[in-house]
């Protein structure tokens, strides 16, 4: 029996280390008028920018524009400009997560990564956030 439960504790590490180092696709659109400044970056920290974070995007994207990326963690923090001053006037950071499939409600309620990884993020111009 302890010889069971030492190989399954071995599997459940592994199995969770290999989901941890995973690549978890990034996708952002950008919408709107004008082009605008975007940074998204895998880490906890507000603005996106902080040097807490490791950077996967940062640049100018332009209207139907679309950037790929790709991170080891499960959410990214998205920070971009608006208009009328696409060049300094940033939107509130957020974060956009990978997406999940929840059944049940209440205390019942369970939620399990969706079979699509990928993080899709649209950025308006015109908007703080889409």
């Amino acid at each position: 029996m302890r010889a069971l439960s030492t190989v399954l504790a071995a599997w459940l590490l592994a199995a969770t280390a290999s989901a941890s180092t995973a690549s978890i696709p990034v996708e952002v659109r950008a919408q709107g008028a004008k082009p605008m400044r975007l940074v998204v970056a895998q880490g906890p920290a507000f603005p996106c920018s902080s040097p807490e974070n490791h950077r996967l995007i940062e640049g100018k994207i332009h209207p139907g524009e679309v950037v790929r990326a790709s991170t080891t963690t499960e959410c990214v923090c998205v920070q971009h400009t608006r208009e009328p001053f696409t060049e300094i006037d940033w939107a509130p950071p957020f974060h956009a997560c990978r997406p999940r499939i929840c059944t049940g409600f209440g205390r019942y309620r369970r939620c399990v990564p969706a079979p699509d990884p990928t993080i899709r993020i649209v950025v308006e111009s015109g908007s703080p956030r889409q």
